[in-house]
């Protein structure tokens, strides 16, 4: 099955000088330091980081521009689409973050995989609700993507990404 097209948004092209390479911060987010942060393109919508943006009236004039990637058909891809998948990969790549918050270990991930891909089913499974954004980490003993914000794909090795394409906003 092929990966669907990504899009990034900021105010400059993405390219490989300014790819920052993945690093663990353990921070109690379960979000790593570098990578590339997209979200799936969706054909006549919004796709789900557009959405959060105006939602969360984001930042919104820091997304002046967009752009599509297209991901090589061999691209190696973590898919987190639900609870069992969160568990499934904590499981393989586990890291302890700060107050002893369960995260994922991104460095290892990027040994073996190109992507991490959040879907929609699997960020709706894996939030704490409300509370998760209001409430200290510490006070959760299970891993959350709440930090994620919505359906979001990470990639953290470049090489997987095959074509960058300007868009209109």
């Amino acid at each position: 099955m092929e990966f669907p097209k990504q899009l990034f948004f900021g105010t400059e092209k993405p390219t490989v000088n300014k790819f920052v390479k993945i690093r663990d911060v353990a921070a109690g987010l379960n979000k790593p330091a570098g990578g590339l942060w997209t979200s799936s393109y969706v054909i006549n919508d919004k796709c789900g980081w557009e959405k959060w943006v105006a939602r969360e009236e984001f930042n919104e004039d820091e997304y002046t521009k967009k752009w599509m990637l297209s991901i090589n058909e061999n691209a190696r891809v973590l898919t987190i689409d639900s609870k069992e998948d969160a568990e499934k990969a904590y499981e393989d790549f586990p890291l302890l973050g700060d107050c002893n918050v369960p995260e994922l270990n991104y460095e290892n991930i990027a040994q073996k995989y190109d992507i991490v891909h959040l879907t929609e089913n699997g960020y709706e499974e894996n939030n704490l609700g409300p509370m998760g954004k209001i409430l200290p980490a510490f006070l959760f003993e299970e891993l959350s993507f709440d930090s994620w914000d919505c359906e979001s794909s990470l990639i953290i090795n470049w090489d997987c990404i095959n074509n960058i394409k300007s868009m209109e906003i």
